[in-house]
């Protein structure tokens, strides 16, 4: 029964780090595409991101191949959510910043025809201050220019500012979405290593069971598992060896029968 029960666990270590890699996979990737299906569904997104997910698993454990086929389908729907929640805000930002770079000369001359226009009014209103009322118009004018300045201060300030390269933009971007088809590629890897068949029996016999099976099924069953630790084999070998020396010796204890005819000529001799 411990030699079997170890025989089991040996088996099952070697897939404890594809465990570990699968659930770390899974975890980033459904941060992104929860993210992103509860943009589109705000009730029930996160459930959209987690059963296709889950889906895609189950069907990269089958060995079917229509259920591969299948897992292609559900692993590319599951892809694309992380990567669109990645990759669309940054290409809207880029396409944000270069609409206001071809529409900044335009902005700059509106500008400056609202300051000329506001510092005609203000002339024309200090020309006149004697009337009534006409400080409060003044005043009104003069934070309106105010503002024009400060406004024409910023687009002077977004002229001057240098445009972002190419590879600012695009290269962040580019190596997110190469870690997120990485990541989908170790879900499908680490899917497929841990349910693959574990080279054990599907069930563990007591002690007694292993001691009366027949020595030679013993030794094909220890002799072809390649997973036993050395000390667990090295005792398996010695243990298959004692029998096989047991039996040799109970054959050749053993008095061999005499043909009938041979033993009538044995009795006839003098």
């Amino acid at each position: 029964m411990i030699m079997s029960l170890l025989k089991a666990i040996w088996a099952v270590l070697p897939r404890l780090p594809a465990v570990l890699l699968l659930a770390g996979a899974i975890t980033l990737l459904q941060l992104h595409a929860i993210a992103w299906w509860s943009e589109h569904d705000a009730n029930y997104g996160w459930l959209w991101a987690v059963v296709i997910e889950a889906g895609a698993v189950w069907l990269w454990a089958s060995r079917r191949w229509y259920c591969n086929v299948i897992a292609v389908v559900a692993t590319a729907l599951a892809l694309t959510s992380p990567l669109s929640e990645l990759a669309l805000p940054v290409l809207d930002d880029h396409r944000q910043a270069q609409s206001a770079a071809d529409s900044l000369p335009e902005r700059m001359t509106t500008q400056l025809d609202r300051i000329a226009s506001l510092e005609a009014s203000l002339t024309q209103y200090n020309a006149n201050v004697w009337r009534k009322g006409m400080d409060v118009q003044i005043a009104a004018t003069q934070a309106q220019l105010d503002t024009a300045y400060a406004d024409l201060y910023a687009l002077q300030h977004e002229q001057q500012a240098p445009a972002p390269t190419v590879i600012s933009v695009w290269l962040p971007l580019g190596m997110q979405l190469i870690g997120v088809v990485l990541l989908q590629f170790l879900v499908v890897l680490t899917t497929r290593r841990i349910f693959a068949p574990l080279n054990v029996d599907p069930v563990i016999k007591s002690r007694d069971d292993e001691e009366s099976a027949p020595a030679g099924e013993a030794a094909e069953g220890f002799s072809g598992d390649s997973h036993l630790p050395e000390w667990l084999a090295s005792r398996e070998a010695q243990r298959e060896q004692a029998t096989r020396t047991a039996q040799a010796m109970v054959r050749a204890a053993k008095p061999t029968a005499l043909h009938p005819a041979q033993d009538a000529a044995a009795t006839s001799l003098p």
